[in-house]
């Protein structure tokens, strides 16, 4: 198995960054706060995951960030991906990917798409399966499953279903910081933005991983 780390490279907007081993293992899991679409990847080949939606055309929070970041190109790969159902080209709980363009600097893109318990339905909420809490694991099961398929080196995820999807924030941070653990991905990072969710995942990767590293 390949050695999992997790680690902050995002030099002009990183505001904090805690490093944690994994217990039994050389790999470290760390928590970064920053832009996501400024990460630098440590090795190549590379992905940041996109918090997207089952259309997989952009939409609001990280996703409609990193649709603008990488320009109409991502758009016209992402209208390219099949569609599994009417206007599905990713179902919830499930992952596909295409290559990374304009400002990105990653080699790809993974979108992944977490469950919507907000009780609100929007418009890319497509299939009967948007809200189910528990295609949250599965999504980011998936996104790892892709990332290893791909043979990459370094990933970068949000934190998934934690916008507008309302997921209750410190479940959400212990299922995504135990698929990081669980991973077999060389660097892996979560880059999170606000002060409240880099906290609440810091507090889950001491859960799953003991004190930080000093």
């Amino acid at each position: 198995m390949r050695c999992l780390v997790l680690i902050a490279f995002i030099p002009a907007m990183a505001a904090a960054m805690l490093r944690f081993r994994v217990p039994g293992a050389k790999r470290l899991l760390a928590i970064s706060q920053g832009d996501l679409t400024r990460w630098v990847p440590p090795a190549q080949p590379s992905a940041i995951v996109n918090a997207a939606n089952e259309r997989c055309l952009g939409g609001g929070g990280v996703d409609g960030a990193i649709h603008k970041a990488a320009g109409p190109e991502l758009r016209k790969l992402c209208e390219a991906l099949p569609e599994v159902a009417p206007g599905v080209r990713c179902p919830t709980g499930d992952a596909v990917f295409t290559k990374a363009c304009g400002a990105l600097q990653s080699m790809h893109v993974i979108y992944t798409v977490g469950p919507n318990v907000s009780g609100r339905r929007y418009e890319n909420d497509i299939s009967d399966r948007t809200t189910d809490p528990a295609l949250l694991p599965a999504a980011y099961e998936r996104t790892f499953e892709v990332a290893s398929d791909l043979g990459l080196a370094a990933v970068a995820l949000p934190a998934v279903s934690c916008g507008v999807f309302g997921y209750p924030l410190a479940d959400a941070a212990r299922i995504g910081t135990r698929a990081a653990v669980a991973s077999n991905i060389d660097h892996v990072e979560f880059v999170l933005y606000s002060d409240d969710l880099y906290d609440i995942f810091a507090n889950a990767a001491e859960d799953a991983c003991g004190p930080p590293l000093t």
